[in-house]
């Protein structure tokens, strides 16, 4: 007899979506990882752009080194060479407008020789990538984040926006007075024992003709121990209407960092620091062996790394800053390029800005010093 008891159904419910509390959960974990991840990613990228600041600092230090070995081993001038006229004023060619043929840009090296001023200014606006920095902020119409070491810079000078007044000539290293009849050969040799950069004379008959070259600096205080080259976030971008600013300006706040020193004298000729003054360097009356012998702080304040970053007058503060935290990048003589952090011990700072302090009071630097 077949049984006509039926087989109980099993009713199978499919389920369509997460439930609430799911959701939330899986919300929850997302954020978490999104707050684990994304200070990773910031750090990643600062790191990325840090770097790229790096090669590019180094292709200008070894532009540099190659514009030496072109040329019998000195570096460029500061200024110097010729003028490029522009519709408003002339500019005298800075470093930067010097190594364009070491950096594949001999096209535009030559051609700001001969252009009209009108068409100078369309030039001048180009921008040159290894010359700035992606974490800087100066990187518009012909930008420049890389500045040269000028060395001691009189204060008076330091600061102001336009002046081209920093040159060799004009400082009374040696303590023998003020003025062009009393300026002798040893002011300018100290003069160029303070920093690598320097303005051609205006004319040849100058007493110190040359700046020290990439082996006397290696003979004297090493190349390892001396600045070529800094980031400085508050040089100026091109600006047509006054020809100023950018990778073609004269002006020493565009182009250049330095340090005042305590003891100076405002207005007219530099002296560095007498008897009478704290800081400083040499001793007045004193020889030439001492003359760039540093105070135990020597480095005004507005002169250090990354000094009055938040607020520092554009194209009126050449000191080294940058917009990587805590550090700037900085070229050396040797060719390479190392991170500074910005809390160095100013007599340090000072010593690997002079070439050939050595060989005039100061002590040494050794590479765990910095």
């Amino acid at each position: 007899m077949r049984s006509t008891k039926k087989t109980p159904q099993v009713s199978a419910r499919t389920r369509c979506g997460l439930t609430m509390i799911e959701v939330i959960v899986c919300i929850s974990i997302l954020a978490t990882l999104a707050a684990l991840l994304l200070p990773a990613t910031r750090s990643a990228r600062g790191t990325a752009r840090r770097t790229q600041c790096q090669n590019n600092l180094r292709n200008v230090g070894l532009a540099v080194q190659a514009y030496s070995t072109a040329k019998r081993g000195a570096v460029p001038p500061l200024t110097g060479g010729f003028s490029i006229a522009g519709p408003s004023r002339p500019n005298t060619a800075p470093w930067s407008v010097h190594l364009q043929p070491y950096l594949e840009s001999s096209p535009l090296y030559d051609s700001l020789q001969s252009a009209a001023p009108t068409e100078i200014n369309q030039l001048a606006q180009l921008q040159i990538e290894t010359y700035y920095c992606p974490d800087a902020k100066n990187s518009g119409k012909g930008g420049l984040s890389y500045v040269a070491n000028a060395g001691v810079i009189a204060n008076d000078d330091w600061s102001q926006a336009d002046s081209i007044a920093h040159s060799r000539e004009r400082y009374d290293f040696a303590f023998n007075g003020y003025g062009e009849g009393n300026l002798n050969a040893e002011d300018q040799l100290l003069a160029v024992a303070s920093g690598v950069f320097w303005r051609e004379p205006a004319s040849n008959a100058g007493l110190f003709q040359s700046p020290r070259t990439l082996d006397e600096i290696s003979r004297a205080d090493g190349s390892s121990q001396t600045i070529l080259l800094s980031e400085n976030l508050n040089t100026r971008s091109f600006d047509p209407a006054t020809h100023t600013g950018g990778w073609i300006s004269d002006a020493t706040g565009d182009i250049a960092f330095g340090i005042t020193l305590a003891g100076h004298e405002s207005g007219g000729q530099f002296r560095v620091a007498d008897k009478e003054t704290p800081g400083g360097v040499g001793v007045v009356g004193g020889p030439i062996e001492t003359g760039l012998q540093l105070s135990e702080q020597p480095v005004s304040a507005e002169c250090r790394i990354n000094a009055n970053r938040s607020n520092a007058k554009d194209g009126a503060s050449p000191r080294p800053s940058s917009g990587h935290p805590g550090v700037v990048n900085m070229a050396f003589a040797d060719g390479s390029c190392k991170v500074i952090f910005e809390g160095i011990d100013p007599t340090v700072y000072a010593r690997l800005l002079t070439p050939a302090g050595s060989q005039h009071g100061q002590v040494s630097v050794s590479s765990s010093d910095f």
